[in-house]
């Protein structure tokens, strides 16, 4: 079923993060991981109306589409020119645009995106959008892909989960 992976509850412990240099005899911290402990994570998921809150992954959920002030947000022009659109070469065109868009936004301000990276260090954040849809049925193709693909690039000390 589309967006079972994305519905898992993500969840995550400081404790996880914490180097073994930090977590010496005297921090009062078992120096074993437990299994239940890991990292934060930067992910994506499938944002859908009328979906029960019990049902949508656990974590901070941010809107990047189109219409939002999010930093990740593509702009309206790039969204029509590929939306509904079967063309590879009009996908990878989008693809080229939108890096270049979010290196620009980085250059100009890049707080904002500190800002996530640290809220993704600190607690599971998923970017939203509506992909797959029948305008856009793969989610490689999403803006979201090349955000996270972005913010790897840009924080490499990021648990980035890309879409399988």
């Amino acid at each position: 079923m589309r967006g079972d992976r994305d519905r898992r509850s993500l969840t995550c412990s400081r404790r996880a993060r914490r180097s073994s240099s930090e977590r010496g005899p005297d921090s009062g911290l078992d120096t074993r991981r437990d299994a239940r402990d890991r990292s934060c994570v930067l992910a994506r998921y499938t944002m859908a109306r009328g979906v029960p809150a019990s049902k949508l992954p656990k974590g901070i959920r941010q809107d990047t589409r189109k219409h939002t002030k999010h930093v990740l947000r593509p702009t309206p022009e790039l969204v029509a020119s590929v939306i509904g659109k079967d063309d590879a070469a009009a996908w990878r065109d989008f693809a080229k645009r939108y890096r270049a868009l979010l290196d620009q936004r980085f250059a100009a301000d890049r707080a904002p995106f500190d800002q996530l990276a640290e809220l993704a260090r600190e607690q599971d954040v998923l970017l939203g959008c509506s992909c797959p849809s029948a305008a856009n049925p793969d989610v490689h193709r999403c803006h979201t892909t090349h955000a996270l693909a972005f913010m790897k690039k840009h924080y490499p000390d990021l648990d980035v989960r890309m879409p399988e």
